[in-house]
């Protein structure tokens, strides 16, 4: 209304004309607080000391003395020749108003802000939102907020890199890096190490960092959640890139000969193998290893930066998702109504276990899907059917219902089923989805032995992209017979560990 009638599209109007004196400037529309006070002299009499008793206790919405205030209004307005149905329309205007009303002083300091973000929003929207992530990265709750827009905008937010990476996100190649200040437990004297000694020389490898720091500040605790959120996976080997697994399971012997020299370094002994040594050089040779099944991966790299990042525990569930008719974590919040039952599904993180007075257990945890999250609870009865099924990271499907307050939404839960098994027990037609550079026939041999120790009823075709079009192949063994498979977690893992990726799905 505001912009329609400052724009000449809608005709300015009044309840009462004595309203003009004090709306004219807003074109009929109450925008400040202060024009509430001076309403209230104007249609009913208030002193400025009664006035900004109105205000008040309009903007803390008390009942009881918005009730007294409005009677106050009322006789006030009858004083003054004013219909008492007039004057409680005005009231209603009022209060209506109280709900989103500022000072006129913040009002404009508001808008001015407002221009200036939506600008830097609407033009610079990758550096806009790594200074709002910076800004906001102690609130876990606003940071996924955060991530889920840069999700929206389709702007990509990479690990933390320990030779890109500075304090705060940063902007690199129109990509969001993360900042190493956000890794938990990291610290801002261990930032300022890192930075420090990278100066000059980028770091190699890990031997190479670890050489370098000072692991007094730069702890082994640390450099394991540097390691498990991807910082070292630019630089991770100067031959081949490493798995984060391969290098968390050498960092034990990492640390030891980066010690070790570090301590001759300080006495000035010689190494009785002289300056050749490769381990008194810090040069482990670490042994090159498989990646962790990508749920334990993400898992892992939650654990290190408090969200998921690079994946999600649900995206290789995403057609049984569609499947089973699921509505995700989001849309049941915006619903903003209590329903019969709802289903969803997602990840259980933040679980705490307490006791009632009774000294029943129940759970209390946070129910994630990869663009939200809602507090969640298994009251005793419900707790003792499915205690076993309440697992940190593990996909599952929930049945239960919205406890909805008036500044809150949680979920009552009745019910809890694990994906896999839902998927393994569901499951008709096993695909394997590869792209023309894994279709090979050497990842293809491999994959038909591990299908082989996994022997079942359920048929496996591949569907391999090629030139943008996709081909379904039937998979037989070398009798031509179809190969079929029992569906499993531990199988998807094993042919996962064959691509580097999860590529089986089931229908």
């Amino acid at each position: 209304h505001y912009i329609d009638r400052k724009h000449g599209r809608e005709k300015v109007s009044y309840l009462h004309p004595n309203m003009a004196k004090v709306l004219s400037d807003t074109y009929g529309i109450m925008v400040y607080q202060e024009q509430i006070m001076q309403l209230a002299r104007e249609l009913a009499g208030y002193s400025l000391a009664e006035a900004d008793i109105l205000r008040k206790a309009m903007g803390k919405k008390n009942p009881e003395e918005m009730a007294k205030q409005r009677e106050r209004f009322s006789s006030g307005a009858t004083e003054r020749k004013i219909e008492a149905r007039l004057a409680n329309e005005i009231f209603d205007q009022m209060e209506t108003f109280a709900r989103y009303g500022f000072n006129r002083s913040h009002s404009a300091a508001y808008a001015m802000v407002s221009f200036q973000t939506a600008f830097l929003k609407a033009h610079y929207p990758v550096e806009f939102l790594a200074a709002l992530l910076s800004h906001e990265m102690d609130d876990s709750d606003k940071v996924v907020k955060n991530l889920n827009e840069c999700k929206r905008q389709k702007i990509a937010v990479v690990p933390p890199d320990i030779n890109e990476s500075s304090a705060d996100f940063s902007v690199r190649k129109e990509k969001i890096l993360y900042g190493l200040a956000a890794v938990k437990g990291i610290g801002e004297k261990a930032v300022q190490v890192i930075v420090e000694a990278r100066k000059d020389t980028p770091f190699v490898d890990l031997p190479d960092f670890a050489r370098r720091v000072d692991l007094g500040t730069v702890n082994r605790r640390v450099l394991e959640g540097l390691i498990k959120c991807g910082a070292f996976d630019s630089c991770s080997s100067q031959q081949h890139q490493l798995s984060r697994r391969a290098m968390v399971e050498a960092l034990d012997d990492v640390l030891r000969a980066a010690v070790s020299l570090n301590s001759e370094r300080n006495t000035n002994q010689i190494s009785l193998f002289g300056a050749q040594s490769p381990a008194a050089l810090g040069h482990i040779e670490i042994k090159a290893i498989s990646e962790w099944p990508v749920n334990q991966k993400l898992a892992f790299e939650r654990d290190a930066l408090g969200f998921y990042l690079t994946g999600h525990p649900l995206a290789k569930f995403a057609s049984d998702m569609a499947r089973f008719g699921l509505i995700s974590i989001s849309d049941l919040k915006s619903k903003k109504r209590s329903l019969p039952e709802v289903r969803v599904a997602g990840v259980i993180t933040a679980l705490k276990l307490k006791n009632t007075k009774k000294g029943d257990r129940y759970a209390s945890f946070v129910f994630e899907d990869s663009l939200a999250t809602i507090e969640s609870l298994v009251w005793p009865d419900t707790y003792r059917k499915v205690a076993t099924l309440i697992v940190a990271d593990e996909p599952v499907l929930v049945t239960g219902k919205l406890d909805i307050g008036e500044e809150r939404c949680s979920l009552i839960v009745n019910a809890i089923e694990s994906l896999t098994d839902l998927r393994d027990k569901r499951a008709k037609l096993g695909l394997l989805s590869l792209s023309s550079a894994e279709g090979q026939e050497a990842h293809i041999r491999q994959v038909v032995d591990v299908f082989g120790r996994h022997k079942g009823t359920c048929p496996v075709k591949v569907r391999l992209e090629v030139d943008g079009a996709e081909v379904t192949i039937d998979l037989r063994d070398v009798r031509e017979a179809q190969i079929c498979v029992v569906p499993s977690e531990a199988l998807c893992e094993e042919v996962e560990q064959v691509f580097g990726r999860p590529v089986l799905s089931f229908v």
